[in-house]
């Protein structure tokens, strides 16, 4: 189970939020395992709405994404979606095997 905070600002959390939100921060484990705590801080300026959500995965390692939207659930799923792309990336970016270091090739220039 991940450990979900949220923070509501300026704004009160209905149940249809909190549920939509939940269901979406549930489906980030299929793309890692490495996830430790998941922070998500909603906001309500003027007339829009601003989802930050931060992602803390293991070896200390944070994504963020910020997203403002005249719609909450568009905020929320586009917030998602853009954590989905960084941790996709963070995931290919560790089966990488690491690169061994090359000695150093002196470049006489042209013979």
């Amino acid at each position: 189970m991940i450990n979900i905070k949220i923070t509501a600002r300026h704004l009160k959390i209905t149940d249809e939020i909190k549920h939509h939100l939940q269901s979406k921060l549930e489906s980030l484990k299929h793309y890692s395992d490495r996830i430790k705590h998941i922070e998500v801080i909603l906001d309500h300026n003027k007339n829009q709405f601003v989802v930050e959500t931060i992602v803390s995965v293991i070896r200390g390692k944070r994504m963020t994404s910020k997203i403002s939207d005249y719609n909450y659930i568009a905020a929320i799923n586009n917030t998602t979606d853009k954590i989905e792309k960084q941790l996709i990336k963070f995931k290919e970016k560790a089966k990488q095997p690491h690169k061994a270091a090359r000695p150093f090739q002196e470049d006489n220039g042209p013979e």
